[in-house]
């Protein structure tokens, strides 16, 4: 007979204490705040055995017309201007000076004529004198102007070394610190046994090797093409000052 009224009365209780809480202040919130305390030693490297790797490629055209261009044999200059010019760089830089500095050099014209090896006998970049000179006294003038094959070639010596260089113990260090520098010498005139090129094959090729590089995490990149012609005069017949 009880059980009912006990029964009203805990949901009167209930009703009564959730109406309680609804009228009730806001909570406030609280920050906890703990102190932490964090001991050790971070081993920075050597400055004295730090690299910044620099790489330099030469890629020169051989091609027929750089005959007119740059002539082979002027005077103190037998492998023309720009070959000269080569050797007077790895001269100064090829020193025990700049010993984080290699060098690649590539003769093209419709195909390779000849490239610098590294050490594991692929196109690559060297330091050695003997391999360098081997090739810049190869130099001679043939077929067309594959300026799309060069930089594809060009593509090919970068990439090796990249890798090579991810294969090495400290390159997940070194390529972040390396620098790239292509030097591309031609007369300016790309074609092929199949025509003329578009400029905007070329400049596609070059912008997909400047997208490994960043891919791949090299901490520098660039890519100086040099204009060398003595093809271009004016209206009277004369050069243009610096196209001689």
């Amino acid at each position: 007979m009880h059980r009912p009224i006990a029964i009203a009365v805990l949901l009167l209780a209930v009703t009564l204490g959730s109406m309680a809480c609804d009228n009730g202040p806001p909570l406030e919130r609280t920050t906890t705040r703990e102190r932490g305390t964090i001991i050790g030693e971070f081993h920075t490297e050597n400055p004295e055995n730090i690299q910044f790797p620099v790489k330099v490629l030469f890629a020169i055209d051989c091609s027929l017309s750089m005959l007119s261009s740059d002539p082979l044999n002027p005077p103190d200059e037998p492998y023309g201007r720009r070959i000269a010019a080569v050797r007077r760089f790895l001269e100064r830089y090829n020193t025990d000076d700049y010993p984080s500095v290699s060098f690649g050099i590539l003769l093209w014209a419709g195909s390779v004529i000849d490239q610098t090896r590294n050490g594991y006998g692929e196109p690559g970049y060297t330091r050695s004198v003997e391999e360098l000179n081997r090739v810049l006294d190869n130099v001679r003038n043939e077929s067309y102007t594959d300026y799309v094959g060069a930089v594809t070639d060009i593509r090919q010596i970068v990439e090796n070394d990249i890798m090579n260089t991810s294969y090495q113990e400290s390159g997940a260090n070194d390529l972040p610190r390396s620098k790239y520098i292509v030097c591309f010498f031609s007369d300016g005139m790309p074609n092929t046994d199949a025509g003329s090129q578009l400029p905007q094959d070329i400049w596609n090729q070059v912008e997909e090797l400047t997208q490994i590089t960043e891919d791949r995490g090299v901490g520098q990149f660039n890519f100086h093409s040099f204009f060398l012609s003595s093809l271009f005069r004016d209206a009277s017949g004369d050069y243009i000052p610096g196209y001689e």
